[in-house]
């Protein structure tokens, strides 16, 4: 009995087109929007997640004064207490340690200091970092323009340096490729510029790097060790790898069992701060939007009530052959909730597609969210069942003799 209402109500719609379009706009765009806002706050949790964790399969391992403080080993994740004490808490030798760990499929140390750059009267102050053969690749960096201190001989490699993007915009450059081949200065040591990176991920507080080779980073500054960054194998668990190798190298070092060590970097504190904005930004704006489903479906009844009148004779003709008030409420009910599970089915699709081309734009990969698809699906039928309630509790409630008379 509900097929045969389904399908007389498709019938019904169809016989009026024009009607049954306007009907499904404010639907549609309705169920998109919502849709779409929802989908945007999760992109923008895996793409913070993705940035904390440098987008692939790695981890960084730090030392810490505290292992059990979550403030301490934030602000030593961050950089906070960076130069503070210039002690050597990392070994060169500790990457083989690490190699041994089951599950490790590279181990590389870090070597970082801050020092001023200097470029046509303009002085910066930002991170420098001692470039290892492969760097680019091991990083996972993009190269957005000129070339790899790798392709160069060993001759010409101590007198280069690869840029971020954002430090070519603070040296007032036009474009990265006009950045190409710029002299710079570095403690009073001229570097030609090679090639532009893109900006690391992960969060850096605005902090900016430059890369210059192995062989002037040791001739210019200190070789303390910041951080050793690990790769993982395919296959192997990302937490259980970094509990082995933190296990192991705080034993190589006796600090198992005391309160300062080696932990892996912690930036989630940060990103629990902002997919936290994120969520409540998309729940306000799940509300507007939701509120212009509410006026759409307020529009649904209006045009159900229109449609009431127009067919009061048919309505008539109907209960005079036996039909009774529950089957004609059910009936403009069913109608009314088919105009609005197919506007929510064509939003769901059209913010589907509006997300994809998203996500392959910011080079991001994301699952469609079936519980926000089911959601928006029983929402918009729901719309439809409440909004058609009073058109449909009208054409019930219609005299039969004066809707059979109804010109």
């Amino acid at each position: 009995m509900i097929i045969q209402y389904i399908k007389l109500s498709i019938l019904e719609l169809l016989n009026n087109k024009l009607r049954t379009f306007l009907s499904l706009i404010g639907i549609v765009i309705g169920v998109m929007v919502v849709y779409i806002i929802l989908s945007l706050g999760d992109i923008t949790n895996v793409a913070v997640s993705n940035a904390a964790a440098g987008g692939k399969a790695t981890f960084e391992v730090i030392y810490t004064k505290d292992k059990k403080n979550k403030d301490t080993v934030f602000n030593d994740s961050v950089g906070i207490n960076f130069g503070s004490e210039n002690k050597f808490y990392f070994e060169p030798q500790d990457t083989e340690v690490i190699n041994e760990v089951e599950g490790v499929k590279e181990a590389r140390v870090n070597y970082l200091t801050y020092s001023p750059l200097t470029y046509n009267k303009i002085t910066l102050n930002l991170t420098v970092k001692n470039y290892g053969e492969n760097y680019l690749e091991f990083y996972n960096t993009e190269l957005l323009t000129g070339k790899s201190i790798d392709d160069y001989p060993d001759s010409q490699k101590q007198n280069l340096v690869i840029i971020e993007e954002s430090v070519v915009k603070n040296l007032k450059i036009s474009t990265n490729e006009e950045a190409i081949g710029k002299k710079i200065k570095l403690i009073n040591r001229e570097f030609t510029i090679v090639g532009v990176i893109k900006n690391r991920a992960g969060i850096n507080f605005g902090e900016q790097m430059i890369l210059i080779s192995s062989k002037a980073y040791n001739q210019m500054f200190s070789s303390n060790i910041s951080s050793i960054t690990v790769q993982v194998k395919d296959g192997y668990g990302l937490e259980e790898v970094s509990k082995n190798v933190l296990t192991s190298l705080n034993e190589k070092h006796n600090y198992h069992n005391s309160k300062n060590g080696f932990v892996t970097k912690d930036l989630s504190f940060i990103t629990e701060q902002i997919k936290g904005i994120t969520g409540a930004l998309s729940i306000i704006m799940s509300i507007i939007g939701s509120i212009s489903l509410l006026v759409a479906g307020i529009g649904v009844m209006n045009i159900m009530l229109v449609s009431v009148v127009e067919r009061t004779r048919e309505i008539g003709i109907k209960r005079a052959l036996g039909a009774s008030k529950k089957e004609i409420q059910l009936q403009f009910i069913i109608e009314s909730s088919v105009i609005t599970f197919v506007g929510g089915f064509i939003g769901i699709i059209l913010g589907i597609l509006i997300i994809k081309i998203a996500l392959v734009l910011l080079k991001l990969e994301m699952p469609i969210n079936l519980l926000y698809v089911g959601s928006a699906l029983i929402f918009s039928l729901t719309l439809g069942m409440i909004f058609g309630y009073f058109p449909a509790k009208r054409a019930a409630g219609l005299n039969i003799i004066k809707a059979i008379q109804n010109d």
